[in-house]
């Protein structure tokens, strides 16, 4: 997306939002607006999988994938003659969103399914994907292979450095499943290629950059990036260049998520100057912050949000629990009747690192009544972890069996549920165990 028809994605980004749920549609992927179980029969009948596009209204990735690829006419050509494609927000009830995603186990967002007519989960992938590497990732859920990267990978290590080919080096090695770093494997595997991408950047020179294909892997790359990073202030410098050859929201995107991360550095560690970086989004980055507001609508990566992610942040290190309480109890009662367990499992989950007992009964008191309003796996592992603080092991029993008998093991991720009966084992047979 180009500066200079903006106004065009944000008709496609309302279009969406008004949407009914799975009932996406546009010049891209037609999603199927009926229930799963519909088009599970829709896929038996034709043949097809379904494709479950799983994602919530504040994931950022999720909405570059709904306003930059899910909109691709080859994306779209492609899915809508081999899938069933449906949408699923994780947390609307009301779709059997978190019964669909509990059941296949997703713990990341965006998470993409590939689900056969008769349910059983065939191939999945997350985060954020070109349009060229989504086809292929379709392409592999129906049995496609292709050896590509392996070939590359050789060529690579035989000494080959065209320019060219390293770039589709490692613009393959983006989409692949190790791309994770939550397992040893995963981070060995990004920690090499990172080597990789330094070298590339070393053998050329910076205005080369300044293309689609580099920008992508710019955005790739700079996922753990802060705002003072050279690469992120050579994008930041050249705003309206990357914004020319790659989608905006995407370049303002990867921007933006640099100063959510410097704010929150910043402030966890004790420099009461993290307010600078918010200070971009009306100096430097305010084209990117207008994407934001009128496109992106990301909530995590809203001024508001950001000033009390640093304040909060800031407050914890400086060890001023009243001023965090304060804070806690202002926002929750600004959302009066709207006000919703995650306010309060967030007002209890700030006060959570203090030590001081006063102030740890006040986040348990913060995180019952999130527990009232919601029993979940987030509510019930707040509520137990302060519990099991202030030695409260009774009540922590208590919460844990609730929990258990309170939700589906079939329709939450089992992680959560092995840590609640770990609890309730190490309070039964004792804390060493």
């Amino acid at each position: 997306m180009k500066t200079s028809f903006a106004a065009s994605v944000v008709i496609l980004a309302i279009a969406a939002c008004a949407a009914p749920e799975g009932g996406l549609q546009g010049p891209g992927i037609e999603f199927f607006a009926g229930s799963y179980s519909q088009a599970l029969q829709k896929a038996a009948a034709e043949d097809k999988l379904v494709f479950v596009d799983v994602y919530t209204d504040w994931c950022g990735p999720c909405r570059l994938m709904d306003l930059n690829v899910f909109t691709d006419p080859v994306v779209g050509d492609y899915y809508n003659r081999h899938f069933v494609c449906i949408k699923r927000n994780q947390e609307a009830e009301e779709f059997d969103g978190p019964e669909l995603t509990g059941r296949n186990e997703v713990s990341v967002l965006p998470t993409y399914l590939f689900i056969g007519p008769d349910g059983e989960h065939v191939h999945r992938g997350t985060g954020y994907f070109e349009p060229k590497a989504f086809v292929k990732f379709g392409e592999a859920a129906l049995g496609g292979t292709d050896d590509t990267f392996d070939v590359l990978k050789a060529r690579y290590e035989a000494g080959e450095r065209d320019r060219t080919l390293v770039q589709t080096y490692l613009a393959e090695s983006i989409p692949r499943p190790l791309t994770s770093a939550r397992t040893r494997e995963g981070w060995l595997y990004r920690h090499e290629m990172r080597q990789v991408f330094d070298e590339y950047l070393a053998a050329g020179k910076s205005r080369d950059l300044v293309n689609r294909d580099d920008f992508s892997l710019l955005a790739h790359f700079l996922e753990d990036a802060g705002w003072d990073d050279p690469l992120v202030e050579f994008v930041a410098g050249n705003y309206e260049a990357f914004a020319s050859v790659a989608p905006e929201s995407q370049v303002a995107f990867v921007l933006l998520e640099s100063i959510k991360r410097s704010v929150g550095e910043a402030a966890s560690n004790g420099d009461s100057s993290y307010a600078r970086f918010i200070e971009e989004l009306d100096g430097s980055l305010k084209p990117a912050y207008k994407v934001q507001v009128e496109v992106i609508q990301n909530d995590y990566l809203f001024k508001e949000y950001l000033v009390k992610l640093g304040d909060r942040s800031y407050q914890r290190t400086q060890q001023d629990w009243a001023a965090v309480d304060e804070r806690s109890q202002q926002e929750i009662e600004a959302k009066g009747d709207a006000v919703a367990a995650a306010d309060y499992l967030r007002a209890a989950r700030s006060l959570a690192p203090c030590p001081d007992k006063e102030w740890l009964r006040r986040a348990v008191e913060f995180s019952r009544r999130a527990f009232e309003m919601e029993v979940s796996p987030e509510t019930a592992l707040t509520y137990m972890g302060l519990l099991e603080a202030l030695e409260e092991y009774d009540e922590l029993t208590d919460v844990g069996e609730r929990a258990l008998s309170q939700l589906d093991a079939g329709e939450v991720d089992p992680v959560f549920l092995f840590f609640i009966e770990r609890m309730l084992l190490k309070r039964e047979f004792g804390a060493d165990n």
